[in-house]
């Protein structure tokens, strides 16, 4: 298993986890940001500390499985507390069977009970707002729909808008949640 890294812009590091699913890390002279962290059946902290080092902070745009389950290899994540719930729910034992049936379906090999009993942490308090990361400022908005606690993040010396799964082809508006 393996992660696939592409620097897309000065700083701006698209991750493909091992399910196909991405996190973006922003690299700034003094800090860097992780915005999700895959399904986590491998360690994205490790990984991100091979590209940089720097402090880091970490942040979920919301709370569904496949963009926070790699939070357990944190001590620390935040999240809208909108989402919260949301986060509890699609990090439990049920979703994460789910994932490891998935994954055992692309005959991944990974140790499924370290992956279910793996506690998570439990978040820290999103607020908007903007965080300094030397060079590089993300910009933290409120962005509800997809999840009741959706966010997205601007950065304006890139003019780039990082929306976890609030823009996509085919955004899911049909879970109860949304």
């Amino acid at each position: 298993m393996a992660f696939e890294p592409l620097e897309v812009l000065p700083g701006v590091w698209h991750i493909r986890d091992v399910m196909g699913v991405c996190m973006t890390l922003l690299v700034g002279s003094d800090r860097a940001l992780l915005v999700d962290t895959g399904y986590g059946l491998e360690d994205p902290s490790a990984f991100v500390l091979s590209l940089m080092d720097r402090p880091l902070q970490v942040m979920l745009t919301h709370g569904h499985h496949d963009h926070a389950l790699g939070a357990r290899w944190f001590d620390q994540v935040s999240i809208f507390p909108e989402d919260l719930s949301v986060y509890r729910q699609y990090t439990g034992r049920l979703w994460r069977n789910n994932v490891l049936n998935s994954a055992r379906e692309r005959q991944l090999n990974l140790d499924g009970e370290a992956f279910l009993s793996a506690p998570m942490p439990e978040p820290a308090v999103l607020t908007e707002g903007e965080l300094s990361l030397g060079g590089l400022t993300a910009r933290i908005l409120s962005c509800p729909g997809h999840t009741p606690g959706s966010a997205v993040v601007f950065v304006p010396e890139l003019a780039l808008l990082l929306t976890g799964d609030d823009w996509n082809p085919c955004t899911w508006l049909f879970f109860p949640e949304a």
